[in-house]
């Protein structure tokens, strides 16, 4: 199964709730770049991560959110997670596209097959017990995020877009972002109201522009100063019809119309920074 990257097209910080989580308001898409999982019943819990040699080896079965659910969902089952997991990882860990909670996501989907589960009620109360991204990766589909991000609303009916994803090879931990964002002291942010359906990418962008933003910029900013330099070059690119930082970085993306100037794109960022990674995507085509 593959598990896809999600992009935040935006990201207001609305408030902060009791137990000192950030309320957001968020529209998420996903892109079709993605980590590939497959699980078998195994005599034992087994997770082996391959892929990038940069991504896996940080990849701790400890702290990985796939193992995390997986024992969840079988100490409510009451049954052994015997299970064997594989994970091929091509999403930047820490990179603002939510790979951890695609990966979770999709290891809830795949054992409620193999375990016979019938509703998704027990994937989605785990899902919101460890992350906000994991409750969305359920959907795999554009979806409003609110609250904490366990809140789902139906998204505005939004058009397929072609992207390029930028990060500078640096990490931005989301933990040490929002810190920084509250010893900024900023207003918080309004929930927006979209209309029910964009029907191009420009008059998506055009709204996106003039009404949001993500408010998380510029203390990401702060942990990673290199996100304003892939910031700064992803405004320089020609026919770009919007560029913002994602989730909490340290990932920067560039939407436009078609395939053509996002590959454009990736050439000139390419030339310009031969170290970053970057990568020409598909949104909303999954």
């Amino acid at each position: 199964m593959l598990a896809n990257a999600k992009i935040n097209l935006h990201l207001h910080i609305t408030g902060r709730a009791e137990n000192g989580y950030h309320l957001l308001d968020s529209l998420v898409a996903f892109t079709s770049l993605s980590d590939d999982i497959s699980i078998e019943p195994s005599d034992k819990f087994k997770l082996n991560i391959s892929g990038s040699t940069s991504l896996s080896s940080v990849c701790s079965e400890q702290d990985n959110l796939i193992s995390r659910v997986t024992h969840l969902l079988a100490q409510h089952l009451g049954i052994a997670p015997h299970v064997d997991i594989r994970l091929l990882k091509n999403i930047p860990l820490a990179g603002g596209l939510g790979g951890g909670s695609a990966d979770a996501a999709a290891t809830l989907l795949l054992l409620k097959d193999i375990w016979h589960i019938k509703s998704n009620d027990i994937l989605e109360k785990i899902a919101a017990s460890l992350g906000s991204d994991i409750v969305a990766c359920l959907y795999n589909d554009p979806v409003i995020m609110r609250d904490t991000g366990n809140k789902i609303l139906t998204a505005p009916r939004i058009p397929p877009l072609h992207g390029l994803l930028v990060n500078p090879n640096v990490q931005s931990p989301t933990p040490e972002v929002y810190k920084a964002y509250a010893q900024s002291n900023r207003p918080f942010s309004d929930n927006i109201v979209f209309p029910e359906q964009f029907h191009s990418a420009m008059e998506l962008c055009a709204f996106l522009k003039a009404h949001t933003r993500n408010d998380l910029t510029d203390a990401a900013i702060t942990i990673a100063p290199e996100i304003g330099i892939v910031l700064n070059a992803l405004d320089q690119i020609p026919n770009k019809l919007l560029s913002r930082l994602s989730g909490s970085g340290a990932t920067c993306f560039a939407l436009f119309e078609n395939a053509g100037d996002a590959q454009s794109g990736y050439e000139l960022i390419k030339k310009a920074h031969p170290d970053f990674w970057a990568k020409t995507v598909t949104i909303n085509q999954i």
